[in-house]
């Protein structure tokens, strides 16, 4: 779980300075795409690889403990 988090914080990034760069190319499904939808959505998807590394490494030493 604690790659899957740290995949969902590399696209995160990568969207971020594309949509920073050149909304229309993160944003391509949109007519009129903003800098600030940009930052909204890299605001959300940061939060949520953020929570699931912190899960993923809770239960990770759940595991050792348990296997001691």
């Amino acid at each position: 779980m604690v790659l899957a988090s740290i995949h969902i914080l590399l696209y995160t990034a990568i969207f971020f300075l594309v949509g920073m760069y050149k909304p229309k190319w993160a944003l391509f499904f949109l007519k009129n795409p903003s800098r600030f939808l940009v930052s909204s959505i890299t605001l959300i998807f940061f939060m949520i690889g953020m929570t699931v590394y912190g899960e993923g490494h809770k239960q990770e030493l759940l595991e050792k403990q348990g296997t001691q």
